[in-house]
């Protein structure tokens, strides 16, 4: 059975989930387009509205791959992406 979770995914050449980022017990995917920005999309719990509002969390142009670990330990999962290719949205 299938389950439809929103429209709009085909703006995206990558869309993976490396677990539950925010920590609130809820997975969380990730979108590449085709520009490199990475967008992450807060999972809800609720199956009427499943993911919060889409946030930038970065760029990774050029890139194809991405390693999801606990590289800096402690209890998120951590995004890791070669250092040539990865830009901070904040600065």
């Amino acid at each position: 059975m299938r389950t439809t979770i929103g429209t709009g995914w085909n703006a995206y050449n990558t869309v993976f989930t490396p677990g539950d980022i925010d920590l609130d017990g809820v997975t969380d995917p990730i979108g590449r387009d085709a520009t490199g920005a990475l967008h992450l999309y807060a999972g809800t719990g609720n199956a009427a509205a499943p993911y919060k509002s889409r946030v930038k969390i970065g760029t990774a142009a050029g890139t194809p791959t991405a390693s999801c670990s606990d590289a800096v330990t402690g209890p998120t999962v951590d995004l890791v992406r070669p250092a040539s290719s990865v830009t901070n949205p904040d600065g």
